[in-house]
């Protein structure tokens, strides 16, 4: 996305995020809801198109949200999906970054190997040890046990992953979602969106 197509999109999340506060606390009307959606929708069909789950999760979640008959844990999934999505638009902005789909990624000829994950830091941990065995002998690289050296986070998983020539994704089922009378869980957006966002995206 080219900083000229992504502001907008930027700027349509920013007045969904105004709003999430108010439905959070279910102190809303259907306006404040019907902003929140379609501000939302626009930009999950700019992001990633009107075909994507993303985009059908969310279409199916507008009637339970006008009505108000979803529960709190779905609402808090719904809202903190898109404010993933906004903060990860945000920093991207801040370093000035566009995803340069037209060019390929060149991959580092190193044995280091990036694990991204959510919560469950304990198999994280497992995943290095084996890894860095010396079955495998690679050089797993975990962000938490990454030094920060004063960087901010896009920046030091920017510098990681630059140097990593294949990763792994953890998916844990960190989030417990209630939709209607349906019980799941799901991995934490943050996982999803942030790390697929800023992933190999050169600079502009």
């Amino acid at each position: 996305m080219q900083d000229a197509d992504q502001k907008p999109v930027t700027e349509a999340l920013a007045r969904s995020q105004a709003i999430a506060i108010r439905l959070l606390q279910g102190d809303y009307g259907r306006r404040d809801a019907m902003i929140w959606f379609q501000a939302a929708i626009w930009s999950y069909i700019r992001l990633f198109g009107n075909d994507s789950s993303a985009y059908r999760r969310l279409i199916d979640f507008r009637p339970r949200l006008l009505q108000k008959q979803c529960s709190t844990e779905e609402l808090k999934a719904r809202i903190s999906e898109v404010g993933a999505i906004a903060e990860a638009l945000q920093e991207i902005g801040q370093e000035k970054r566009h995803v340069g789909v037209s060019r390929p990624s060149r991959v580092p000829d190193t044995r280091r190997v990036f694990i991204v994950h959510g919560h469950d830091e304990l198999n994280a941990r497992r995943l290095s040890d084996i890894l860095g065995d010396r079955a495998h002998n690679l050089e797993p690289a975990v962000m938490m046990e990454e030094p920060g050296k004063g960087r901010t986070l896009i920046k030091k998983f920017e510098d990681e992953a630059e140097t990593c020539a294949f990763a792994f994704a953890l998916y844990s089922p960190d989030d417990k979602v209630t939709a209607g009378a349906t019980v799941y869980f799901q991995a934490r957006p943050q996982c999803t969106f942030r790390d697929w966002m800023v992933c190999r995206a050169p600079r502009a």
